[in-house]
Order: structure tokens, then C-alpha cells, then sequence
């Protein structure tokens, strides 16, 4: 029976077994009193669409030559012209997404998609860095911060991808990628790298001791001339000598020279307590 009561009409109902916790249940979820809860859906109810039968047997028809239900069929058309929105946050993160996809596959060789992905980079490179005008600040800011991240990831694919390569190759590819940037291999091998440690020659060690003084002098007195001919008057063979003399140990230097080895050389990298 209803009755009025506080500007609003009341009535009193019998709920079936159950019902009653699944009200309460749906209005905890909905943040809405167990009342408003009825209310609602009392007026969806009255709100209900009422398709011509007709029309109804048009989408059934085609609903079914689509093996798809009737019901179903009317949301997707519903769907379809009112569609959803949402932020365009969310749909950043899936181009971001997508083009780290794209990115892998225009490695493939791909004209197309490599020009794809290059213009996608491009345009959020503009976003990002503020060439590109007319963007939230908002989003100008979350697009850089997102933007960031992905190069990061490619730096790293980048530098694994590299490390996972020059984990194949032998010591002569490893040394001619480091020098021209490839793995030629030649049928001469390339010469060692500089040591600059062994490597290292002075005159003093090349140069007979009556050349090497005479160029010091030519040199204080700025005769270039002067010192460039005494250069030359030390013969090709004689520089060469000095210099394989130089390669060898220490103590067979001293050997073929008749002298001994200075006895107790301490090293000057050792610590004593």
C-alpha cells in the first residue's frame, strides 16, 4: 500500500529469497542507498527501448547471416554510434607501445614501416621538445616524460644488441669493428694496436751518442736545416739495429752488451710495511 510521506510517494514490497542481499550488494558497489538502488532501476526499466518489431526482425536477420545474437548485434550498433571516450593519456602509452612493435619490425628491411616509425618518432621528438605548437602543457609534460623512457629503452636495446654481437666474433673482428666501424677481414692480418707503454721510442735510443749530441746542438742554435742532416746521416740500418735492440729484455740487453744487471732493484709499486 502507498502512502505519502516527506514529498515522495512510499510503498511497501515482498522481495524474493536472496534479492534483498543482491540489492544491498549493488548498492554498496554503485555508492548508492539501498533505496536509491531500487529507484534506479525501477526507472531503467521505464526507460527501456522499444524497437518496432519491424526493425527488430531486420536486426535479428542480419544479427544471425553474421552468427552473432540479436542482443549483441544491437550493442555493437549502439557502440558503434556512440562511442566511448577517454583521456589522451591512454592513448599515448599505446603509441608508445606500438611504436617500440613498429620499431623491431622496420629492422626487418620494411621501406614503409621504416618510414612510418621515423615520422611517428618525429612528431613526438616535436611534441616533447615544444617545436610542435597547439599541445596542453599537461600533456606536452606527459608525452616528455613518456618520450624519455622510450629512448632509454632503445639506448639499452641498442647497447645489448651490440654486446650480444661482439660476444660472436673472434679478436680480429672485435679489432676492426673498434677501428672502421666493421668486421672485414683482410687476407693480411691488421698490424697489433699501439701500445704506447712498449711502444715508445726516444733518440736517445735510436741515435749513435755523437749524432744525438750533435743534433741537440743544431737544435738550441734553431739550425732545422742542420738538425734534419744529421738525421740523415744516420744510415736506415743503423736506426734499426738500435731500434730491435731496444724490443728486447732487459736482461738481454744487458747480456750483449757485456755488462750485469743491477743487483736489489726494488719496485716501485711494492709497499713494505
Amino acid at each position: 500500500m502507498a502512502k505519502q510521506g516527506r514529498g515522495s510517494e512510499q510503498a511497501m514490497i515482498r522481495l524474493p529469497d536472496g534479492m534483498r542481499d543482491q540489492l544491498k550488494a549493488a548498492a554498496e558497489n554503485n555508492g548508492r542507498s539501498m533505496n536509491a538502488e531500487i529507484v534506479e532501476r525501477l526507472e531503467q526499466s521505464f526507460r527501456s527501448l522499444l524497437i518496432p518489431e519491424d526493425l527488430w526482425g531486420r536486426i535479428q536477420v542480419y544479427a544471425q547471416r553474421n552468427g552473432r545474437a540479436t542482443s549483441e548485434e544491437v550493442l555493437r550498433l549502439l557502440d558503434r554510434e556512440y562511442p566511448r571516450q577517454w583521456p589522451v593519456e591512454n592513448s599515448l602509452d599505446e603509441l608508445v607501445e606500438m611504436l617500440n612493435i613498429l620499431k623491431e619490425s622496420a629492422d626487418s628491411g620494411d621501406m614503409q614501416i621504416d618510414a612510418f616509425v621515423s615520422k611517428l618518432e618525429e612528431t613526438f621528438e616535436g611534441i616533447a621538445s615544444g617545436q610542435i605548437t597547439g599541445v596542453n602543457s599537461n600533456v606536452r609534460t606527459r608525452l616528455a616524460g613518456m618520450w624519455g623512457y622510450y629512448k632509454d629503452q632503445q639506448s639499452e636495446k641498442a647497447y645489448e644488441a651490440e654486446v650480444d654481437a661482439q660476444s660472436e666474433l673472434d679478436d680480429e673482428e672485435i679489432r676492426s669493428m673498434e677501428r672502421f666501424g666493421n668486421t672485414a677481414k683482410f687476407a693480411d692480418p691488421l698490424p697489433p694496436d699501439a701500445n704506447p707503454l712498449s711502444d715508445n721510442v726516444y733518440l736517445m735510443d735510436i741515435l749513435p751518442p755523437d749524432a744525438l749530441a750533435e743534433l741537440t746542438k743544431r737544435i738550441s742554435e734553431a739550425d732545422i736545416e742542420g738538425a734534419a742532416e744529421v738525421l740523415r746521416s744516420v744510415s736506415k740500418e743503423e736506426i734499426s739495429r738500435r731500434v730491435e735492440f731496444k724490443k728486447l729484455p732487459l736482461a738481454e740487453q744487458y747480456r750483449l752488451r757485456g755488462e750485469e744487471p743491477p743487483a736489489n732493484r726494488e719496485d716501485p709499486f711494492s709497499w713494505k710495511d
